[in-house]
């Protein structure tokens, strides 16, 4: 075998930067009209407090106040339907994340669009009805060193049209985030792709505001296996962020992230490098070597050179990422968890089993606590924990593991979401593996048919399930299925992954077994010569 067989197919690289931050606006409401300022004459200074009472926030009046962690702060303000809001905090020494409520309690939206300790964060808002609102500030960063802010209702007036039409874009986004984490991911690209031709017209097209839609898109793209398309999209928003922001802004960071995960998955490894690394000295410039975000950077450089093998370079990256982890957000989160896993799977692809299997029960015991039980991030561990018990050759512990997440999936997400493919699928090696293909190849087949139509049919995901019906075929001695499902599954990588991807290796090795098999001796040296110049 070219690579160690895994029983989990992972459906895409996890993008930290865009499952820890928070939705934001980006700073784009009233930014680009030549608007009256409110003064900010008055100032009103205040002690710390853990949630200590509530302000009227009102035009004209700075309110300079501390802030450690464990405290918010709750501003109320008045608005008339229509009316447009932009409020303004000024962090020093900390990062802070500023969400607004409407009269009726529930939460609208929040803000943290400036994730250094110093900046502007702007919260703005047309209210969709008269009455009380509530602005609430609090620490970015779970354990943050104490710091100050200043905050002020820098406009407060009619909305315009162009402030309503950017208000529905980032309904638009946040409806395309919310499909995308049900898996429905071409229902996912309208909702996008309108927010980005709103913001182009009323913002401008290099305006920062538009690289977040963009970046958005781009992320579709690849998690529907079409990097083509994601590719271009994540340069745009990069060149956009670099011209407006500068490139040491961490924003700039994040795109880097996110096309360095593009070509980590189509194995161009040392372009993933460069951009990882780049954005890591970025972000420990820009924030601090011990922030949370630095963590995820390392945590993806540790992926890297995991999957290429290089296992000496990879387990520092970990070993530094779950550090950080746990004094930035506490060592029972889930982000503590994340890179557990990860450095614990090294140990596994490396044989240390006795290492390997404490990090993931561990990992798994957070998850459950933090999450619960029926968490999707739950079941992550628990396949991960039946890799292990497979990889030491004990099954039957496997496959309650692998049972569980399934149902996990199935329960939390419905039956045609891409992880239960991905859980379909995993359980389905294990039967491989244990030579039960009766109850291998129902589940192969419902992989094959929810990943056909949710990520389409040119996704590696279903080159996968392919590949492994291909297997199933020629471990049962049905040559011809298996040859087809290979030969599909090869066309695949090949187009998505390009013709020096392992996984193309791994699909004309198994060609060239096939054609060993039946015997047709010149077209399996053919395919292995093909495999073995990849290597």
């Amino acid at each position: 075998m070219r690579a160690k067989q895994r029983i989990a197919v992972l459906s895409t690289l996890f993008i930290l930067f865009n499952l820890l931050a928070v939705v934001s606006l980006d700073r784009a409401f009233g930014r680009a009209h030549d608007l009256d300022r409110q003064s900010s004459s008055e100032a009103i200074h205040q002690k710390p407090g853990a949630d200590a009472g509530e302000n009227i926030l009102e035009p004209g009046r700075t309110i300079k106040r501390e802030l450690a962690a464990g405290q918010r702060h709750i501003y109320r303000i008045n608005l008339d339907a229509d009316q447009f809001l932009r409020a303004i905090v000024e962090q020093d020494r900390i990062d802070v994340v500023v969400r607004l409520s409407g009269p009726d309690g529930k939460q609208i939206t929040e803000f943290d669009s400036e994730s250094r300790p110093r900046g502007q964060e702007p919260a703005t808002l047309v209210a969709e009805a008269a009455g009380e609102h509530r602005l609430t500030v609090e620490p970015g960063q779970e354990g943050a060193a104490a710091g100050g802010y200043e905050i002020r209702i820098e406009e407060l007036r009619p909305a315009t049209d162009d402030d309503r039409a950017l208000q529905e874009a980032h309904k638009l986004i946040e409806e395309s985030l919310k499909l995308r984490r049900a898996g429905r991911f071409d229902q996912a690209l309208s909702p996008v792709e309108r927010a980005v031709v709103i913001r182009q017209r009323v913002l401008g097209p290099e305006h920062p505001s538009v690289a977040h839609p963009l970046n958005n898109l781009g992320q579709l793209h690849q998690e529907k296996g079409d990097y083509a398309k994601a590719e271009p999209l994540f340069i745009r928003a990069l060149g956009i962020r670099e011209k407006a922001l500068g490139p040491e802004h961490p924003d700039v960071a994040s795109t880097l992230n996110n096309l360095a995960s593009l070509y980590l998955n189509k194995g161009a490894y040392t372009k993933a490098e460069q951009l990882y690394r780049r954005g890591l000295l970025i972000l420990e410039k820009a924030l601090d070597p011990q922030h949370f975000k630095v963590a995820g950077n390392l945590n993806n450089l540790g992926v890297l050179y995991r999957n290429t093998g290089d296992y000496a370079k990879a387990e520092p990256f970990f070993q530094r990422a779950v550090s950080i982890w746990e004094k930035a957000v506490g060592p029972q989160q889930p982000e503590v968890a994340l890179a557990l896993n990860n450095l614990a799977r090294l140990y596994d692809y490396k044989g240390d089993y006795l290492k390997a299997e404490p990090l993931l029960q561990r990992a798994l015991t957070i998850r459950e606590k933090a999450l619960g039980s029926d968490h999707p991030l739950v079941s992550v561990s628990l396949v991960y924990l039946a890799n292990l018990y497979s990889d030491r050759g004990d099954y039957a512990q496997a496959e309650p593991l692998l049972q569980r997440a399934l149902s996990i999936w199935e329960k939390g997400a419905g039956p045609e979401h891409p992880e239960v493919a991905n859980s379909s699928n995993s359980l389905a090696s294990l039967y491989l593996i244990t030579g039960d293909y009766a109850k291998a190849e129902p589940l192969l087949q419902r992989a094959l048919s929810i990943w056909e139509k949710t990520q389409g049919p040119e996704h590696r995901n279903v080159a996968a399930a392919l590949a492994n019906l291909s297997n199933l075929y020629r471990n049962k001695g049905d040559y011809g299925k298996a040859e087809a499902f290979i030969e599909r599954a090869l066309a695949i990588f090949e187009k998505a992954m390009g013709p020096e991807h392992p996984d193309v290796a791994e699909a004309l090795d198994t060609l060239a077994a096939i054609s060993a098999a039946k015997g047709d001796f010149v077209r399996a040296i053919s395919f292995q010569l093909r495999a073995n110049a990849i290597s």
